[in-house]
């Protein structure tokens, strides 16, 4: 049995236009400021050159591109079952933006429960990793820095909305079942220190930086070289 395709077919070409599609979806933007959604990377270098320097950063490939589309159908459906499950859900997508130091972004949304507003971010995880994230210290902690961010991405959200409580909706993308992190607003003050030197001028780096432990090896460097 022969169940190849006569090469002589012509055939659609639909994996490249698929990644014609993405590539046409990758957009650069100015940043003028911090990110909540990387307010968690640990380099001062990062930090400054994605502000003085975001020009010459490289775009992401196609499939890092597909890896955000996903992200965000996620996170549409984590939203529609929550409603469809009776909780009432306001301001997705609020943007916001905080002074001093200036971080900028939007939340994902906020559930109202019982006349009190808790701030949500939505997160899909790998199945691999899903069993072990099961509280604030386990992503603040973790060895992979996407990770780490969304704590300091979260506790940013919960100061710009003054509320005391928020969570993690985190998805398991293999089976679609729902995990919720509870946490509170307590670590915000110690993120916002380290940000004041991070919206700063080149002066501020770290005088360190060849004594940091970041290496390639790690996968903790960004995309600007050397640190």
């Amino acid at each position: 049995m022969n169940l190849q395709v006569q090469e002589h077919q012509e055939l659609p070409d639909i994996e490249g236009a698929w990644k014609k599609y993405k590539r046409g979806r990758i957009k650069q933007f100015p940043q003028n400021n911090l990110r909540a959604s990387s307010v968690g990377h640990p380099c001062d270098r990062y930090h400054y050159y994605c502000i003085k320097n975001w020009r010459e950063r490289p775009l992401h490939n196609e499939v890092l591109q597909s890896i955000f589309d996903e992200g965000n159908l996620q996170e549409r459906s984590v939203i529609q079952s929550l409603q469809e499950m009776g909780f009432e859900v306001i301001n997705q997508q609020r943007s916001f933006q905080l002074d001093n130091p200036l971080i900028t972004g939007h939340v994902d949304g906020i559930l109202r429960w019982k006349e009190h507003d808790f701030p949500f971010d939505v997160k899909s995880i790998s199945p691999h990793d899903f069993p072990k994230l099961v509280s604030a210290e386990d992503f603040l902690y973790s060895k992979k820095l996407h990770q780490r961010n969304y704590i300091a991405q979260l506790q940013i959200y919960l100061l710009i909305t003054n509320n005391p409580i928020g969570c993690l909706i985190t998805k398991n993308k293999l089976t679609g079942q729902p995990k919720v992190i509870w946490t509170q607003q307590e670590t915000v003050t110690l993120i916002l220190k380290e940000f004041f030197i991070k919206q700063n001028g080149h002066e501020n780096l770290c005088t360190s930086c060849y004594q940091c432990n970041r290496s390639k090896s790690n996968k903790l460097l960004s995309e600007w070289g050397d640190c």
